[in-house]
């Protein structure tokens, strides 16, 4: 809940949040033009737009493994109706995951080496807020085992 009050604290924030969605979804689409260009593949701007997001939440089915198998299919299966043969939508959905996990491994070196920076301090929300009467304080110790405010419901 202390996570949504910052949205309210400060509506700006998603403002920016919209902006740097669809900036990472319009490149999302761009790859996956550049890859159906690349490979020769005589496919429609607007498929692009509806096979994109079906893959995507294939390939958030909770059983596979990074997605690695239904997202496959559905792009066999979807690029196949667009008239591209099996072989080449399952090749298309192998450079598609070669992208994504080489983008990861970027990300997870800069999370094991510990060079990633905390939340800009715009992102926090005043300490002091009044509460009403029904809320609840969460509270947790602090390094003096005393108690601080953490958040409200």
């Amino acid at each position: 809940l202390r996570d949504i009050k910052i949205y309210w604290a400060k509506p700006r924030i998603i403002l920016k949040a919209l902006y740097w969605t669809v900036l990472f979804h319009s490149l999302i689409l761009a790859i996956h033009i550049t890859i159906g260009k690349a490979m020769g593949l005589n496919i429609p701007l607007s498929y692009y737009l509806i096979v994109y997001p079906i893959t995507a939440i294939a390939g958030f089915i909770p059983f596979a493994f990074n997605g690695i198998g239904p997202r496959e299919w559905a792009y066999v299966y979807f690029l196949s109706i667009a008239g591209v043969s099996k072989s080449d939508a399952l090749v298309f959905s192998v450079f598609w995951f070669g992208i994504v996990l080489c983008s990861s491994l970027v990300g997870g070196i800069f999370y094991l080496k510990g060079k990633y920076a905390p939340p800009p301090e715009e992102y926090e929300i005043e300490e002091e807020q009044e509460y009403e009467e029904d809320e609840v304080l969460m509270t947790e110790p602090d390094e003096k085992n005393e108690k601080v405010k953490v958040s409200a419901f």
